[in-house]
C-alpha cells in the first residue's frame, strides 16, 4: 500500500491540524519560545497568511513573516538579533523530499551563540520527523498522524525514562490493537526488557521475559523487522525465536522492530496479537514508522536518567568502601584528603596577583630622517649600546657637496667682480655685487647645516631598542620616516598585564616582585605607579595594563625584556587562594543561566 502524501492544500484542514499540532509540540520542547509560526511555500507568493500560529489567538509579525521567507529563499536557518537586544528570531526551512514545502519561524528570549545553535538543532531535528511524516504515512486519512502525534506528544511530556517509557508501549498496545508491547535495551551484547505494557513489575528470570529478550535479540542481529508468521509476502527473516514465542503464548503474530540512532542500533520494541489479527504491511510499516520517531527520544531521555543513576550509584559504592570494612588504603587517602583540606581551610598565605610583565625605556627618543635621501651607510643595530653624539649612520651627501661647490664657484665670481667694482668706485654696481655675495654665503651656510645633518646621531647614552638599515643601503627614504629608537640604559618601567577578574585587588603603591625569562636567577623588587583604566584583549581575554617602577639594580637589564610579574595583595586563607578563580567562574556561569 502507498503511503505518499501529494503537496497539502491551503484548506486542508486535517494538515492545518497536523502543522498546529508539531508546532505546539515544537515550542513545548524549545524553552523561551515567545512567539511561533509556520508557513507554506506557497503562502510568500499568494500573499497569505500563517497556516500554524502559537500561542493560540497570537498574530505573525513583520519580522517573523521576513526571517520566515529568508530561511525559505536561502534554504538554510537564518538567525536575526539585530532587531532588538531582548528578543532573537529565527528561521528554519521545511523540505519534503528535497523541495520547498514551508518555514517555521520563531522568536524567543535573547540567548547565546550556543542556545541559539541548539535551537536550530531541535527545529532540524523536527523538520525531520515531520517531513517523515508527510512522506510515508497514508495522505487518505488524518488518523495515522493524529495517532504518531498523540505518541509523540505522551512521550515528551513524561520528564522520566521510566514513565516515558511505560506511557509508549501502553499508547503503542492501545492504538495498534495489541494484547502485549514489549520494550527492551541493549546491555553488553544481548537485549534486556525494560518495560511491557499494562504491567508495572514483571519477574526477569520467567520464561516470558527470556523468550521476548530472544525474540528481539533475533531481529536485533538481523538489523530488521522481524514479523512471524510472514504473510506479507515479502523477504523471509530467521524468526526461530519468534515461533517460540508464539507457541509459548496466546499471542499468534508478532512484529518485532529494532530502535537506531546515529547510526546504532541501542534496542527493540515487540508487538504481539492474536492469532485472528495479523500484521499486514500497512502495519508493519506504520510500526517502523512509530518506532523511528519515539526511538530517539526515549533513548535521550534514558540517557538522562542514566547519568543521575550511574552518579547515585558510583557515589553510594565509594561510601560503602569507605566507611565499611577493609580497604584500609582508601580510608588513608580520605585522611590525608580530609587533613590537607582543614590545613588549607586554616592556614593563611601570601595571595599574589601574577601576570606577563615586560620592560620599557622610561623615555624614548626617534631618530627621523630629515629629509628625502638615500641611505649610505649604518653602524648600529637594534641592541647596541651608543654614546651620546655617536653617529648612527649617514644619507648620500653627494648631491648637497655638488651643490655646494657650486655655491662655492658664484660666491668666488661675485667677490672678484665686488672687488672690480671697488676699485672703480662704482657705488651701484658695488651694492648690487655685495647682495649677491650675500645670498651665495647665505646658501652655503644652509648647505653646511644639511651636510651635518646627513649623518644620525645618538641623543644620549643608551640602546638602540629599533632600527635596522643594515639590509637598506641604497635604498630611498622620505622625511619623517623613523630610522631609530633610543631608549636610556638606566631608567626603566615594568608593565604587568593583569586579568580583568583579579583587577579589582590591584592598588596603586602596591609592591611586589619581577622575574625576567633572561635573568631567571635574580628577583627584582618592584612598586604599582599606575593602573590603565583601558582594558586589551588577547587570546580570548581582558587585560589591564599596570605600570610599576623597579627598585632594584638595572645594569643587565634592557628594554623588551619579558618574564612574570607579582603584586603582593595581602594575606588570605589558602584554600581562598587556590580556589577563589573556580568559585567566581562557577558564581558567574550560574548567574548567566539562572532564569
Amino acid at each position: 500500500m502507498d503511503f505518499t502524501i501529494q503537496p497539502r492544500a491551503a484548506d486542508d484542514e486535517s494538515s492545518d491540524a497536523l502543522l498546529s499540532t508539531w508546532l505546539s509540540l515544537q515550542c513545548n520542547m524549545i524553552p523561551g519560545v515567545l512567539n511561533s509560526v509556520f508557513y507554506l511555500a506557497s503562502d510568500f507568493d499568494k500573499g497569505n497568511g500563517p497556516v500554524a500560529i502559537w500561542p493560540e489567538g497570537s498574530s505573525s509579525t513583520p519580522g517573523l513573516r521576513q526571517i520566515a521567507s529568508s530561511a525559505l529563499t536561502k534554504q538554510h536557518p537564518m538567525v536575526n538579533n539585530k532587531r532588538s537586544n531582548e528578543h532573537v528570531e529565527i528561521g528554519c526551512p521545511i523540505l519534503v523530499k528535497d523541495q520547498p514545502f514551508g518555514t517555521v519561524a520563531m522568536e524567543i528570549e535573547a540567548s547565546t551563540e550556543q542556545q541559539q545553535r541548539g535551537v536550530i538543532q531541535l527545529l532540524q531535528w523536527g523538520s525531520t520527523w515531520l517531513e517523515f511524516l508527510l512522506t510515508q504515512i497514508d495522505a487518505e486519512g488524518s488518523r495515522p498522524q493524529e495517532m504518531v502525534f498523540e505518541l509523540l506528544a505522551s512521550t515528551l511530556e513524561n520528564e522520566t525514562f521510566f514513565a516515558a517509557s511505560a506511557s509508549t508501549v501502553a499508547e503503542l498496545a492501545s492504538c495498534m490493537g495489541c494484547e502485549r508491547v514489549s520494550l527492551g535495551y541493549l546491555n553488553r551484547q544481548h537485549i534486556k526488557l525494560h518495560t511491557i505494557s499494562n504491567s508495572a513489575d514483571f519477574d526477569r528470570k520467567s520464561n516470558l521475559v527470556n523468550r521476548i529478550e530472544r525474540a528481539m535479540d533475533e531481529a536485533m542481529d538481523q538489523d530488521s523487522s522481524v514479523t512471524y508468521p510472514n504473510t506479507t509476502g515479502g523477504r523471509d527473516r530467521i524468526s526461530i525465536a519468534h515461533g517460540e514465542l508464539s507457541d509459548s503464548q496466546s499471542s499468534g503474530n508478532i512484529c518485532t522492530v529494532p530502535l537506531s540512532g546515529h547510526g546504532t542500533l541501542f534496542g527493540a520494541i515487540t508487538f504481539e496479537r492474536t492469532h485472528s489479527e495479523p500484521f499486514d504491511k500497512k502495519d508493519i510499516e506504520l510500526c517502523e514508522i512509530t518506532c523511528s520517531l519515539v526511538g530517539p527520544i526515549l533513548e535521550m531521555k534514558r540517557n538522562e536518567d542514566q547519568r543521575i543513576v550511574r552518579l547515585i550509584t558510583s557515589s553510594r559504592y565509594l561510601l560503602a568502601r569507605l566507611f565499611g570494612p577493609k580497604n584500609i588504603g582508601l580510608k588513608l587517602a580520605a585522611v590525608c584528603l580530609f587533613s590537607i583540606l582543614v590545613f588549607l581551610g586554616l592556614a593563611n598565605g601570601d595571595y599574589r596577583v601574577s601576570g606577563r610583565a615586560f620592560l620599557e625605556g622610561t623615555v624614548q627618543r626617534v631618530v627621523v630622517a630629515p629629509r628625502d635621501g638615500f641611505i649610505e651607510s649604518a653602524s648600529v643595530r637594534p641592541g647596541d649600546l651608543v654614546r651620546k653624539g655617536e653617529v648612527l649612520g649617514r644619507l648620500d651627501s653627494k648631491s648637497l657637496e655638488l651643490e655646494h661647490l657650486r655655491w662655492s664657484g658664484q660666491r668666488d665670481q661675485h667677490m672678484r667682480e665686488y672687488r672690480e667694482a671697488m676699485a672703480l668706485h662704482d657705488r651701484a654696481q658695488t651694492g648690487i655685487l655685495r647682495a649677491q655675495v650675500a645670498q651665495t654665503e647665505a646658501q652655503l651656510e644652509l648647505l653646511n647645516e644639511r651636510l651635518i645633518r646627513t649623518e644620525f646621531t645618538a641623543p644620549f647614552d643608551g640602546v638602540i631598542v629599533s632600527g635596522d638599515l643594515s639590509q637598506e643601503f641604497g635604498s630611498p627614504v622620505e622625511r619623517g620616516r623613523v630610522l631609530f629608537q633610543v631608549a636610556p640604559l638606566d631608567s626603566y618601567r615594568v608593565i604587568i598585564e593583569i586579568d580583568e577578574t583579579e583587577i579589582s585587588n590591584v592598588q596603586v603603591g602596591q609592591s611586589g616582585e619581577l622575574a625576567l625569562s633572561a635573568l631567571p636567577g635574580e628577583i627584582l623588587p618592584i612598586r604599582v605607579e599606575k593602573i590603565t583604566p583601558i582594558s586589551t584583549a588577547q587570546n580570548r581575554q581582558n587585560f589591564f595594563r599596570v605600570e610599576a617602577r623597579l627598585d632594584g639594580p638595572t645594569e643587565k637589564l634592557r628594554p623588551g625584556m619579558q618574564g612574570v610579574g607579582k603584586i603582593e595583595i595581602e594575606s588570605r586563607k589558602l584554600i581562598w587562594i587556590w580556589t577563589h578563580t573556580l568559585i567566581d567562574w562557577l558564581r558567574f556561569w550560574v548567574w548567566t543561566w539562572w532564569p
